[in-house]
C-alpha cells in the first residue's frame, strides 16, 4: 500500500466520519440503551479541500441518542466503520475512523434540523468539509388531526381529498419512497397513476408518473400540506393525512 493510497484512504475515512464517526478507536461501533425513536440516519458526503492525492467518500451515518456508528464507501472502492459522540442539545458532534483498530482520521462539527456539516483531518496531511442529509423519517410525524404536515415525512403515508358525490381521492406514499394515487367510484377503487419521482418546492409537490408525462401538483405553504386548504390542480381539498405503515 502506498503513501498516496493511505492518505486518500484516510481521506475517506474522515468523510465518512463526519457522517458521524466516533470518538473511539476501535471499529466496532458503541452499543445504546436509546430507544428506536432515538436512532437517526444521515446520508454523508464527504469533500476533500486539500492534497491532489486525497478523495471524496459516501455513505451512511447512525445516531443513536449520542452513540455514533455507521459505514462509508471512499473513492478507492474501500467499506469502512465510524464511530464518534454526539450532543442533542447542541448538536455537536466528534469523533475519528478506525480500521483494523487504528484510528486514521478526526472529524468534529455540528448536526441539526435534519442536516448538518463540519471538518475532517487526517495524519497524512488529507483535509475537508463533510455534509449530511438527514433521512425523511427521521422526524416524528404531526398527529392526523394536525393543520400542517411536512412533506417530507409523508413515507408511510396517505392523503385523502375531500369530493362531492361518491367520488373520493386518495395518495399512498409506500414506505419506499414511491406513491400511488386510486380514485374510487361508488365504492369501487380504481388505480389511476404511480411512480417514484416526487419534486418538492416550498409551494409546490409534483407527483410524476413511472410510465407517461402525467403529473399531479399538490399546493404547499412553506413546504407543508395544509388540512382543508392544501388543493391539487384539480381544486381538491386535502381532508385527512392517514399513516397506513410503519414502514419498520
Amino acid at each position: 500500500m502506498t503513501k498516496n493510497y493511505l492518505a486518500t484512504l484516510l481521506f475517506s475515512a474522515i468523510a465518512l466520519t463526519a457522517c458521524g464517526g466516533g470518538g473511539g478507536s476501535s471499529d466496532t461501533p458503541k452499543k445504546s440503551d436509546n430507544t428506536t425513536s432515538d436512532i437517526k440516519k444521515y446520508k454523508i458526503v464527504a469533500t476533500p479541500t486539500s492534497g491532489e492525492n486525497c478523495r471524496g467518500a459516501n455513505g451512511t451515518m447512525v445516531i443513536n441518542g449520542s452513540d455514533v456508528s455507521g459505514t462509508i464507501k471512499t473513492g478507492w472502492g474501500d467499506n469502512l466503520v465510524i464511530s464518534g459522540t454526539y450532543t442533542s442539545q447542541s448538536g455537536d458532534i466528534d469523533g475519528g475512523f478506525a480500521k483494523n483498530n487504528k484510528r486514521l482520521a478526526i472529524y468534529n462539527g455540528n448536526i441539526k434540523n435534519n442536516s448538518g456539516s463540519g471538518n475532517w483531518s487526517d495524519s497524512l496531511g488529507c483535509s475537508g468539509t463533510w455534509t449530511a442529509t438527514g433521512s425523511s423519517l427521521n422526524s416524528t410525524p404531526p398527529t392526523n388531526n394536525s393543520k400542517t404536515f411536512d412533506v417530507q415525512n409523508l413515507q408511510g403515508y396517505e392523503i385523502n381529498y375531500k369530493s362531492d358525490g361518491l367520488v373520493s381521492n386518495k395518495i399512498e406514499f409506500t414506505c419506499d419512497g414511491s406513491f400511488n394515487i386510486t380514485v374510487s367510484r361508488h365504492g369501487v377503487d380504481v388505480p389511476i397513476m404511480s411512480g417514484d419521482q416526487i419534486d418538492i418546492s416550498d409551494t409546490l409537490m409534483v407527483l410524476n408518473s413511472a410510465i407517461d408525462d402525467e403529473k399531479r401538483t399538490i399546493s404547499l405553504k412553506d413546504g407543508n400540506i395544509v388540512l382543508g386548504e392544501s388543493v391539487d390542480e384539480d381544486g381538491n381539498i386535502i381532508k385527512e393525512i392517514k399513516k397506513v405503515s410503519s414502514c419498520n
